[in-house]
């Protein structure tokens, strides 16, 4: 049960412009009480399955007991991710027929299917939503991979347009896994010598968001994606995984949303209140925070660079990686 600080900070999320997620604290299938969570407790704007989930029959239950908050938000809200076999990822042709099955048998329209974006992942993830199929990318750490998403994001919109396809009716977001990026840093901050590094360590994820807000910002001031919002095309918004307390007031944006686990709503809500918008305009202090890293001898760029060449280093569970509990500084 949601307390009431609790409910009051996922109130105060989206009075702030960020839709909080649910997600699950295991790696196995949602805990029996997930559902009632869900229909019970309309603080919650989405679902995030994780990946070793059976997905059609536990999809379906989702996707109903999110369908109301989809219905009273004109389908701005109430998704359920559902990840595709991951033996796909380097397929592009084998993604988009997956995705379509997943889409056709689950039969509900507050369903994402939940493809990487590796090279075919973007692919995919283009013609996915070409077809109408709701679709999250996922496992995106930099920019010039982003960018490609959004690239991908604005083609697909323009195809399903030309095919009579309402864009109002489509759906894509976007993810960073803020908690793993963290999490390699701090490892790298944890091999120098000295205690210098330690004012560093859970500032990183952070910066990378806020650099990843701006990057959304700009690459969508084009003239071709005015065409797009003027015929009801939405903006992909950008989802936060991996997320850990401190991170919640930090990375507070429009058009945002964070993947919380109970664990993590109820820290959140103890300890560490919200201070309004802070992603807009930040990525000065962004670029500071990783040139910062790069003094020091831990290159951001080299750590993104191996996690995006290592996809199993990417995993695609929402669950949250273990952090310490309190950043440092």
């Amino acid at each position: 049960m949601i307390t009431g600080p609790e409910n009051a900070l996922l109130d105060r999320l989206a009075a702030e412009g960020v839709a909080p997620w649910l997600t699950t604290d295991d790696r196995g299938n949602p805990s029996p009480e997930w559902a009632g969570s869900l229909s019970g407790e309309h603080s919650w704007f989405g679902f995030l399955l994780p990946d070793h989930t059976e997905p059609l029959p536990v999809a379906r239950e989702a996707c109903d007991a999110m369908r109301s908050v989809y219905d009273s938000s004109g389908g701005r809200d109430g998704y359920v991710s559902v990840p595709v076999d991951q033996r796909l990822t380097h397929d592009p042709d084998a993604l988009v027929e997956a995705a379509r099955t997943v889409h056709a048998e689950v039969c509900r329209p507050n369903l994402l299917v939940r493809i990487p974006a590796t090279d075919a992942g973007i692919h995919a993830y283009r013609d996915c939503l070409a077809e109408g199929v709701g679709v999250h990318g996922t496992a995106i750490l930099s920019l010039e991979r982003y960018r490609r998403v959004l690239d991908a994001h604005i083609a697909g919109a323009e195809r399903a347009m030309e095919s009579g396809i309402r864009l109002l009716e489509i759906t894509g977001i976007t993810s960073f896994p803020v908690g793993l990026f963290d999490k390699e840093i701090n490892r790298r901050l944890g091999a120098l010598p000295g205690h210098t590094a330690a004012a560093h360590r859970n500032r990183a994820g952070t910066a990378l968001a806020r650099l990843a807000y701006r990057t959304r910002e700009t690459h969508l001031e084009g003239w071709w994606w005015r065409v797009l919002r003027a015929a009801g095309a939405r903006p992909p918004r950008l989802l936060w995984t991996g997320v850990r307390p401190w991170h919640v007031p930090e990375l507070i944006g429009w058009n945002t949303a964070q993947a919380l686990t109970r664990s993590t709503l109820e820290s959140a809500a103890g300890r560490h209140p919200l201070r309004g918008d802070n992603m807009l305009n930040t990525h000065p202090q962004a670029h500071r925070v990783l040139e910062n890293l790069r003094g020091l001898g831990v290159d951001p760029a080299a750590v993104i660079h191996e996690l995006e060449n290592d996809f199993s280093l990417l995993p695609q569970d929402p669950v949250s990686p273990d952090l310490p509990e309190n950043p440092a500084g």
